[in-house]
Formats: structure tokens, C-alpha cells, sequence
């Protein structure tokens, strides 16, 4: 599968019509309708409520700027795919089918109108690909591009939306999708140049995929007690879970399957495959599960092909992050993505990742005498 869109990567478009050439009216009329779709033009699009729906889950987020422009990649339809992929894994997380998206999208009135284009053509291949209707929203006069999305899920009767706060003490903690290869990619990328990448990895950084079927199955079959989406980092999504369920979380890292492109990936670049390993990009999902119900997870996974490493399991508060390995214990440290630091990736995208991919994860040795057994028979297959 290849990038499905616009100039090759790396090379600027030709200078052209910008914003102001056409004003709004007929930037909604000439560009935003035809490429979104004749459902819009109201000031407010309808919804048909499916049949057997109990509730509906909502999220909002900011449309995060691809992590590929950093590499001289202006790809605005990346952009735009990511507006709505954001929102997506947030459904995800819940364990929600996808039902509608709308978007508010802001730009300087000198923004290339080829490249608004291209951001909506993102938005709506996006919003195809998760069956997410698109109900509109707002475009308007801004000094910056920006674009901030709402998704809406539904729930049949009688199904609850998984949350941060159901986690037990003794429940498992698993990594729903794959983990390392977003950050490898970029990597590669960043020594090698985008166009040397397999189009798989490409596609990585472009348009990457929430895991919204993997997660709609699994609380379909109440095998999850909670869950959080990795938007920020793998640590910061079980820092999620600790902290909303007053638990701690014992990681096995012997036992982690690292593949060979992270692997291979972070030793051409002097960094622990683990720091990879635990980086975002990948939008997987961290869920726990009951030691009752492993079994049945297991078995579940394997059937519907969904991707699924197990990371440790929950014990008591309060909320902390430990790591057993080679037989010693440890305090985790804290890596994930926070605004309103001065590494965070809206602050500066470089120090984000120098933080993520560079800071030790081992903190102090902790004492090994409340170190919890894992049964190797509960462990995924390789």
C-alpha cells in the first residue's frame, strides 16, 4: 500500500492560489463540499440514530501537526487524516463503534488553497477508512493553521464504554496493536530520507491506523476492565489506568517481544529498543483484563487476528509504574508527552523527542521482597 496522495513527498508545491483569492463562500462552495460530501451545507448536519443504540461517547482533540513535517514533508492530507485518526482512537479506547466527525478548522487567509484541499481529501479518506460520517463544522480566518475534531460513538444496550478506572489489582496488563514501528519509521526516515522506506512504512507516518474493530471485539466480549489509548506514550497511557484506579503496574521487560526493526532501528541509532518500544506514533491501546478472563483473551486474540502483547500486571496502589529484569526491581520513569512543559511535542517536537528516546527508563532499584510472580503459561505466544 502506497501514500495515496498529492506531490512526492519532501518537495513544496509551486506558489498558487491562496485563501484569499476566493474567500470563504466559495472555498465552502468550490473546495470543502465537493471533497467532504453533499451532506453538509446546513448549519447543522442530521444523524440518523442506528437501531439498538444505548448511548452515544464523545471526544474532542487538536489535530496534532504529522511528525513527518519535521523531516521537510508539508503533507496536509497526513494533516487532515490525522484530525480525524486522533478522535478515532479516543472512540477506540472506549470500545465504541464510530458513528460521526466534525471539525473546526482555522488558517491564515495567505494558506494555499491546494494545500486546504489536500487537508480535507486527508480528513475524508479518513472518516471513510472509520466509518465516521462527516457532520461539517467550521471554517474560518485564524494567524495559524489549525484544526480541532469531535468524533461521536455509540453503544448498544446494556454495554457500558471501558474506561480508566475498573483496574484490579492482579488484572493483566496487555498493548493492543503494534508497538516501536511508527518511531523506527520516522527514524529510518530522518537518517535515510522518507523515499527509501517501504511503502508499509510510509504509510506509517502518513496515515496511521487506531485500532477501533480490536477494541469494539474485545468489549463486545467483556474481556476488558479498563483501557487508554496510546496518544502520548505507552507509559503515560497505564499511567492513565494506575491513576484512575489508585493501582500500580509491575512490568515483565524480559518477556517483552521487541521486533527486529526496533531493534535493529535503535541500535544504528545508539538508543534502548525499549525507549522505542514504549515512544507513541503506533496509536495501540493499553488495556488490563481479569487473570479470570486471560484465557478466553488469549483465545479471542489468536481467532480475530488482533495484535496483543502482554506488559505485566496491575498490583496495589498507590499509582506508580515498576519494571522487573534480570531479577532486580525498579521505579519506571515517566515518559510520555505532556503539554505546558518545555518538552512537550507542542512546544518543541525536538526536545519531545530527545525526552522520549533518550531518557534512561530504570530510576532506583526497588526492593525485590514485594515482587509478584508471572505465570509463563499466561504469557502471549511469540
Amino acid at each position: 500500500m502506497s501514500i495515496p496522495h498529492g506531490a512526492v513527498p519532501g518537495k513544496n508545491k509551486e506558489p498558487g492560489r491562496t485563501l484569499r483569492d476566493l474567500g470563504e463562500f466559495r472555498l465552502l462552495n468550490e473546495l470543502v463540499l465537493p471533497t467532504v460530501g453533499s451532506v453538509l451545507g446546513d448549519d447543522c448536519a442530521v444523524l440518523d440514530i442506528p437501531a439498538g443504540v444505548r448511548q452515544f461517547v464523545v471526544t474532542t482533540d487538536a489535530a496534532p501537526r504529522p511528525l513527518i513535517f519535521s523531516l521537510g514533508v508539508e503533507d496536509f492530507w497526513a494533516w487532515g487524516w490525522y484530525s480525524v485518526l486522533i478522535n478515532a482512537s479516543d472512540v477506540a479506547a472506549a470500545g465504541a463503534s464510530p458513528l460521526a466527525f466534525t471539525s473546526s478548522v482555522e488558517a491564515p487567509d495567505t494558506f494555499q488553497v491546494d494545500a486546504l484541499r489536500e487537508f480535507f481529501d486527508g480528513m475524508t479518506s479518513a472518516c471513510h477508512y472509520f466509518n465516521l460520517m462527516n457532520a461539517g463544522g467550521n471554517l474560518r480566518q485564524a494567524p495559524r493553521f489549525a484544526c480541532h475534531g469531535t468524533a461521536i460513538g455509540t453503544l448498544p444496550p446494556g454495554e457500558s464504554a471501558l474506561n480508566r478506572r475498573e483496574c484490579a489489582p492482579g488484572d493483566a496488563v496487555f498493548v493492543i496493536g503494534h508497538c516501536g514501528l511508527f518511531i523506527s519509521a520516522f527514524l529510518n526516515a530522518r537518517s535515510c530520507g522518507i523515499l527509501t522506506l517501504a511503502p508499509d512504512d510510509r504509510d506509517r507516518l502518513a496515515k496511521p491506523v487506531a485500532q477501533n474493530r480490536e477494541m469494539s471485539t474485545l468489549r463486545s466480549r467483556h474481556l476488558v476492565t479498563s483501557a487508554s489509548d496510546n496518544s502520548d506514550g505507552l507509559l503515560g497511557a497505564m499511567w492513565n489506568i494506575a491513576e484512575r484506579s489508585g493501582c500500580g503496574f509491575e512490568l515483565n521487560l524480559d518477556e517483552l517481544r521487541i521486533p527486529e526493526i526496533v531493534s535493529s532501528t535503535a541500535t544504528a541509532n545508539d538508543f534502548d529498543p525499549l525507549n522505542l518500544l514504549f515512544c507513541w506514533g503506533d496509536w495501540n491501546v493499553v488495556i488490563t483484563v481479569a487473570s479470570s478472563s486471560i484465557e478466553e483473551f488469549l483465545v479471542t486474540t489468536r481467532a480475530e487476528g488482533i495484535s496483543a502483547m502482554r506488559l505485566g500486571h496491575a498490583i496495589a496502589g498507590p499509582a506508580h509504574l515498576a519494571a522487573v529484569t534480570r531479577g532486580k526491581r525498579y521505579e519506571l520513569a515517566l515518559l510520555r508527552n505532556e503539554n505546558f512543559t518545555r518538552s512537550s511535542y507542542n512546544a518543541d517536537v525536538s526536545d519531545q523527542l530527545k525526552f522520549m528516546l533518550q531518557t534512561p527508563l530504570l530510576k532506583r532499584q526497588l526492593p525485590t521482597d514485594s515482587l509478584l510472580s508471572t505465570c509463563a503459561d499466561e504469557m502471549p505466544p511469540e
